[in-house]
């Protein structure tokens, strides 16, 4: 499923809001798939500045539809999240 560029903005715009340098985010690809019940889930991957100042590399994030607002999960900072994420990601049938 492909995402509007309204869309794509929005799920950027809440990723951005939960990192540590919302301006250093470089987004890779992207993909949006309607998950459990209708519900519209994107899963894609961002590297952003971490506390440090030094770049994270590429981290799975996962955004929700919530009323016509998207909700970001968080990003995939360690092993447990990663696993989780993906099988979240391929559960909701993310081509990712």
């Amino acid at each position: 499923m492909e995402l509007t560029p309204a869309q794509r903005e929005a799920v950027e715009s809440g990723v951005r809001a939960g990192l540590k340098d919302p301006g250093s985010a470089i987004f890779g690809s992207m993909a949006a798939a309607a998950g459990q019940h209708g519900q519209f889930v994107v899963c894609g991957y961002v590297n952003a500045k971490n506390s440090f100042g030094g770049y994270t590399g590429d981290q799975l994030f996962i955004a929700k539809r919530v009323d016509d607002v998207f909700v970001t999960l968080g990003t995939a900072d360690d092993d447990f999240k990663v696993d989780a994420f993906t099988d979240e990601c391929r559960f909701a049938g993310v081509q990712i």
